[in-house]
């Protein structure tokens, strides 16, 4: 499954990838992370699936790059390399000052945690990442007002619609400044009329912010609505 991207030199020293110098990026030092000629594969007791292999991806800063690819091709997999959920097997990331950058993290299902109100959800969020708690309270108020839920803080998210819990999840994502946001086909459960509105909304959130975002989607007309850049995937044959 290959990224319509120009390949990068094959890893060959045999040494785990890891996390390459800010000089060594090949593209300027307007991108935030490379990927060179990656490769992952899931191991068990019986056999070796290959999972990705030679994706080759720059992406640049404040971007927002749509991957766009059937299921089943990696696209979760890649995010989870990027987020340093997984290790790949050959290949490197690169980021650039050559350490990972503070990453937020939007899955297709709801990460909210039920027990907890809007509110204070994005407030675990910022309280994770070191604001203070009257830090905390007062930028989860402010970022649900920037989604328009000033009026639901209160809410658990059972008591949310659908485009609800995923506004609530975006606000959580975006209220400590993230330098990458990777959403990993979060619209994909909403009817065609919410996504719309909310395709909406992130491009606006993306626009104020000027967070580098990649957005994995199978649907390539959300891909090329979103995405600045659009990079398709395929299976492995």
């Amino acid at each position: 499954m290959r990224p319509r991207k120009r390949r990068s030199p094959i890893h060959k020293d045999g040494v785990l990838p890891r996390i390459a110098d800010a000089q060594q990026l090949n593209g300027s030092a307007s991108v935030l992370v490379e990927v060179r000629n990656l490769a992952l594969d899931f191991k068990s007791r019986t056999d070796t699936t290959r999972a990705v292999e030679s994706i080759n991806l720059e992406v640049a800063t404040g971007s927002l790059t749509a991957i766009v690819g059937p299921s089943g091709c990696g696209k979760s997999t890649l995010l989870h390399v990027l987020a340093g959920l997984l290790q790949p097997t050959s290949g490197e990331v690169v980021f650039r000052g050559g350490t990972r950058p503070k990453i937020g993290y939007m899955f297709q299902q709801d990460s909210l945690l039920p027990w907890r109100t809007a509110l204070s959800n994005v407030e675990l969020a910022l309280r994770l990442n070191g604001a203070s708690r009257a830090e905390a309270r007062s930028m989860a108020g402010k970022a649900l007002q920037h989604f328009g839920l000033e009026s639901f803080e209160r809410h658990f998210p059972r008591q949310l619609s659908g485009g609800m819990r995923k506004r609530v999840a975006l606000a959580c994502a975006l209220s400590y400044h993230p330098d990458l946001l990777l959403m990993d086909e979060p619209y994909s459960s909403l009817d065609a009329q919410t996504r719309l509105l909310l395709q909406d909304e992130l491009l606006t959130a993306w626009k104020e912010a000027g967070t580098t975002i990649i957005f994995v989607t199978h649907d390539l007309e959300e891909a090329v609505c979103l995405g600045d850049k659009v990079v398709i995937m395929s299976m492995i044959r």
